[in-house]
């Protein structure tokens, strides 16, 4: 009598269980349906979306360079073996070779995801007007997640290269469709302002956290598993958008204005001053993305993680102040006053050109430590051949 009764209290409890939590889904899905409270799922997906993609872009700052000299490493060995073996040859202009080919390689991996962006962007807007936001956003997280992947398991550059190819792909769609898509839904310029400050906001965030997100954990974990943690988060992100998602046989086609041509915005001055503007404010970090990782490490024998760490002063303080002053200033004053200082400040980089030139000091302590223990005998007959000699 007793083990039936507590198998009818448990199979109570569980049906008490379930039926709550039945009653929560049903609260979730008609808070799902709330149009104000899709809004705010909207944007949280979106944000995340623009977060790991700019995550993506930077995390390999610190792990690529480093990554492809070891595998260059490996490949020169091999190719040392086998030409010691066959004859001689100079080994100081084959490992110059073999710099100046990994940075060449470097350089086009970073830049491989900016150009296939360039080129399928405006072909992403035409799409969007075709088909909507929340299809080309789910195709750019796919693609992300992909690509991520690739990154994790990749062992040689070419598959690298295909990973940051991918990535480019996938940005095109996800960050096109991920702003017009705060555009559409909040419809009042207050509110929309508001978003879209937060959505730039997690750019900058993901830009700041990602080379000492990537940086600690290759040094201390691996390669892979940065990658595997924004696989997983990218997942997680589609799943969410899944479920506000509008199905195929319920999506009406909504009146939506007919696009503007390509070639009239590219002839409009204000969108032609911010393109320029953007354009001239990314090209200090395209030269310093695949080469200030190798110049670290050369000159100041800096680890994974100082690499990455070196990167926060570029995205933490603006996020913060630059909304402020911009309400304060105006934005042409910041934009002035932003450029005077990289021109005031620009010479200073001249000082790193002898930072490899530099030596560390050394005190009393460390010299007399450097030094070998010696006996008196051998410190007189030392001194005795080192001194001067009289004729």
């Amino acid at each position: 009598m007793d083990g039936e009764g507590r198998s009818s209290g448990l199979v109570k409890s569980a049906a008490v269980k379930l039926s709550e939590m039945g009653e929560r889904t049903k609260e979730l899905g008609t808070a799902m349906k709330d149009p104000h409270q899709q809004r705010r799922i909207i944007l949280v997906i979106v944000c995340v979306a623009l977060l790991l993609d700019n995550m993506l872009y930077m995390v390999i700052v610190p792990i690529i360079p480093d990554y492809l000299a070891e595998l260059e490493s490996e490949q020169s060995e091999h190719v040392h073996v086998v030409m010691h073996r066959n004859s001689s040859f100079n080994s100081t202009s084959q490992d110059k070779v073999n710099k100046n080919n990994l940075d060449i390689q470097i350089g086009v991996l970073f830049a491989s995801k900016a150009i296939l962006q360039l080129l399928v962007s405006p072909l992403t807007g035409t799409f969007i007007d075709r088909v909507g936001y929340d299809i080309p956003l789910l195709i750019g997280l796919s693609v992300m997640f992909v690509s991520t992947c690739i990154f994790a398991i990749g062992e040689n550059y070419a598959t690298l290269f295909a990973a940051r190819s991918l990535q480019g792909l996938g940005s095109a769609f996800a960050d096109t469709s991920g702003i017009a898509m705060i555009a559409d839904k909040y419809t009042e310029e207050s509110e929309r302002s508001t978003a879209l400050g937060i959505a730039l906001a997690f750019i900058s965030f993901g830009s700041l956290v990602a080379p000492p997100f990537g940086g600690i954990l290759y040094e201390f974990v691996g390669k892979k598993v940065p990658f595997i943690v924004l696989a997983c988060i990218c997942l997680a992100d589609g799943f969410l958008l899944l479920t506000v998602i509008k199905p195929f046989s319920n999506r009406t086609r909504e009146n939506r204005p007919v696009g503007t041509p390509i070639y009239k915005l590219m002839v409009d001055p204000y969108i032609a001053v911010v393109a320029g503007a953007l354009t001239v404010c990314n090209i200090p970090l395209a030269f310093l993305e695949p080469t200030i990782s190798n110049w670290m490490e050369t000159t100041m024998h800096s680890t994974q993680w100082q690499m990455g760490l070196t990167w926060l002063p570029a995205f933490f303080p603006h996020v913060l102040v630059a909304s402020q002053i911009v309400h304060n200033v105006g934005f042409v004053q910041l934009n002035l006053g932003m450029g005077l200082v990289n021109v005031l400040y620009a010479p200073a980089l001249l000082f790193l050109r002898n930072v490899c030139q530099m030596k560390p000091s050394h005190s009393e302590r460390d010299n007399l430590l450097e030094e070998a223990p010696q006996g008196l005998a051998q410190r007189s007959a030392s001194e005795e051949s080192s001194g001067p000699e009289y004729t």
